[in-house]
């Protein structure tokens, strides 16, 4: 009996590492040229993040900053620059050594498409894996909402609110999407949810009417990229507009609504993922941006019927 081939120490796997791809025309590694908003990368750091621990697998830190031209032209009130709301995490390769390992996966890498359909991913132990979003999708997410959550009050810089919890406040926010988004020159297409398209300011000013009827004392908050000009119907109408000062508190701030009112935006969708809270919408979503598994928290309401609302959306 060769005891000592028993005994000794079997080959170790090479860990996988996944580099999430937030899009852009160039990634850089610190800061992408361009690229994609904050609920969008979210899709891909968030399967990314899944991927590495089912894989038991390393993430590299992404390239968050991201550098665009619109916001600072029109002058929005986010800039959608993300300079400074994430920090590595101690999974997480950064510095000197994410450096090195993106200049291998220039030579070295594996692809992986998250949201592709006909295929599941193919995760390579020894190569890269880049991973990016060929559609945008919650499908995989729901069941590690409790991860998820967690994982993201851990890598904010920012301190949550005193007293925040998710989807549980006593007060009703309604995100209104300005900045790039396209002012609709066909109802059907914001009822349809095309893609950057701006819900009509008088949609928000309606529901807050009704909403107010029904529930006089709560109070309904305003996040917004627009500016207070663009909003003043909604404020005379009994809505207070809050500015957290950062994409991340207002991220909190909607999903920690108790009904969330939101625009046809994937920073929507994230709020009410997180949140996972009643959820009124202008339009249905594909069944894989939505962001709950429960249908009956989430009421839509096309334009021009917003006054239909049901009872119990309230």
């Amino acid at each position: 009996m060769n005891t000592r081939s028993n005994l000794s120490p079997r080959p170790r796997t090479a860990q996988p590492l996944f580099y999430p791809i937030l899009g852009g025309e160039w990634d850089l590694g610190l800061v992408r040229l361009s690229g994609q908003g904050l609920g969008n990368s979210f899709y891909t750091y968030f399967h990314a993040y899944l991927l590495a621990r089912k894989h038991e697998g390393k993430l590299i830190y992404p390239a968050w900053l991201s550098l665009k031209m619109g916001p600072l032209r029109r002058g929005d009130a986010s800039k959608r620059v993300y300079s400074g709301l994430f920090r590595p995490m101690p999974d997480e390769i950064a510095g000197l050594k994410k450096f090195l390992l993106l200049q291998k996966a220039a030579f070295e890498r594996n692809m992986v498409a998250i949201g592709d359909e006909q295929n599941a991913p193919s995760i390579s132990p020894s190569q890269i894996n880049l991973v990016y979003s060929q559609s945008f999708t919650f499908k995989g997410l729901h069941e590690d909402r409790a991860a998820i959550r967690t994982r993201l009050l851990s890598m904010i810089r920012e301190a949550p609110p005193a007293g925040f919890t998710w989807g549980n406040s006593p007060y009703v926010v309604v995100h209104v999407r300005l900045g790039d988004f396209a002012k609709a020159t066909d109802v059907a297409a914001v009822n349809g949810g095309v893609a950057n398209t701006r819900i009509p300011i008088s949609w928000y000013v309606n529901l807050i009417q009704l909403l107010k009827e029904r529930a006089p004392d709560r109070p309904i908050l305003i996040v917004s990229d627009g500016r207070e000009a663009e909003l003043a119907d909604l404020i005379s109408a009994g809505a207070k507009l809050v500015r957290t000062g950062s994409d991340i508190g207002d991220l909190l701030l909607l999903s920690s609504a108790s009904l969330l009112v939101g625009s046809n935006s994937t920073f929507s969708r994230w709020a009410a993922f997180l949140g996972d809270m009643p959820a009124i919408w202008s339009a249905r979503p594909t069944q894989n941006l939505n962001p709950s598994l429960d249908d009956a928290k989430m009421h839509y309401l096309p334009v021009g019927t917003e006054t239909s609302l049901e009872p119990d959306a309230v």
